[in-house]
């Protein structure tokens, strides 16, 4: 079922049209936090914009879902920042990703 966030979903299929390495899409390592900073890179945040999408709700909060992993991930991973900017980063990745709602259709109890 589709998360969305208001009237826009994360969309994943708008990776695929901005051309992401399919590396990146198809996820074989879940355990690389390298794939991930790829992923949620300047890069594919700009191929999402250059896709010129008629959706731009969607294609805006799949580029701001990406950004937010990538805070989450220095947030875990970062040894130099201080303990009030992790925290912070966690908190609004929280923030983010728990304001998501999973639509069902009607009469599905799966």
């Amino acid at each position: 079922s589709p998360s969305s966030i208001g009237r826009y979903v994360f969309d994943p299929y708008l990776l695929v049209l901005a051309k992401v390495e399919q590396e990146l899409v198809r996820v074989k390592d879940y355990a690389s936090d390298a794939l991930v900073l790829r992923l949620a890179s300047s890069c594919t945040v700009s191929k999402l914009h250059e896709l010129n999408s008629d959706d731009i709700g969607n294609a805006s909060v799949t580029a701001v879902s990406l950004m937010f992993m990538r805070c989450r991930l220095y947030a875990i991973n970062s040894r130099k920042t201080s303990w009030w900017v992790r925290a912070s980063l966690s908190y609004m990745s929280l923030l983010w990703f728990t304001s998501f709602h999973n639509h069902r259709a009607v009469g599905s109890y799966a």
